[in-house]
C-alpha cells in the first residue's frame, strides 16, 4: 500500500456553476453513475510534486478477493478483426 502526497503550487483557481455530463464504455460503465447534483465547477492552473512512499504490505491472501474485481474484457476491444486484415 502506498501513501501519496502532493504539494500544489497554483496559478489559477477559478470556481463557480457548471453542468456535468459522464460516458462510459464497456470497461468503465461510469455512465451508470447517477448524477443527482451539480454543487459547482472548478479550473486549475499549476504545478504538482508527487512523492510516493510504502506504508503498508498487504498479505496476498488477503489482497487476492479484490484482484479479479477489476479485469477487462479484451474481447471487446474488436482487436481480432484487425489482425486478421493485416
Amino acid at each position: 500500500m502506498t501513501l501519496a502526497e502532493f504539494e500544489n503550487d497554483l496559478r489559477v483557481n477559478w470556481t463557480g456553476e457548471g453542468t456535468i455530463s459522464i460516458h462510459g464504455t464497456d470497461h468503465d460503465p461510469l455512465d451508470e453513475i447517477e448524477v443527482r447534483e451539480v454543487l459547482g465547477a472548478a479550473y486549475l492552473e499549476g504545478d504538482r510534486d508527487a512523492h510516493a512512499r510504502s506504508i503498508a504490505r498487504i498479505p496476498a491472501a488477503g489482497y487476492l478477493p479484490y484482484y479479479y474485481g477489476r479485469l477487462d474484457d479484451w474481447s471487446l476491444l474488436g482487436t481480432e478483426d484487425a489482425l486478421a486484415s493485416l
